[in-house]
């Protein structure tokens, strides 16, 4: 399936969010099937550092982030810069507070959302698992010169 995504050149990948006051969870798709849930912070007006970004369609780069590495970059955010796709497994922290969140804007994959078993919006289990998933998807279409592109909505 890679290497036909690589051929088109462009890959389209779509986040479907659920909101809560908490931390906002999302399921993350090519379309046709899911390739990782994802956490994020919850909505607070596109706050930088507290707040998840708007809904919208961005481009996405590989970006050599010095704390995680090869990582992938949203461009084109409003209001909003260095909004990077890494593992996390607490969006606001693992006391919940946002004293201390792992995530400050940015998009975390994860295998399981914690409201799956009764817990909170926000976290996520297996972050770097997810990850690895979604970036042997992402890396080759963008090494091979060809676009991809985050669709972020509201889920239905």
């Amino acid at each position: 399936m890679i290497d036909s995504q690589v051929e088109k050149q462009e890959l389209n990948l779509y986040l479907n969010r659920t909101y809560y006051p908490t931390g906002t969870n999302g399921s993350l798709t090519d379309g046709m099937r899911e390739i990782s849930k994802t956490i994020e912070l919850p909505w607070k007006d596109n706050q930088p550092r507290i707040s998840c970004i708007p809904e919208g369609t961005y481009p996405v780069v590989i970006y050599n982030s010095p704390k995680h590495g090869p990582s992938l970059l949203l461009k084109k955010v409003p209001g909003r810069s260095m909004i990077e796709v890494h593992s996390a497994n607490w969006a606001m922290g693992k006391d919940g507070t946002g004293k201390t969140p792992q995530l400050l804007g940015c998009i975390a994959p994860v295998t399981q959302l914690d409201t799956e078993t009764g817990g909170r919006p926000g976290v996520g289990w297996n972050s770097g698992k997810a990850l690895e998933k979604v970036e042997a998807l992402t890396f080759p279409v963008i090494k091979a010169g060809g676009q991809v592109f985050l669709h972020i909505r509201k889920a239905a």
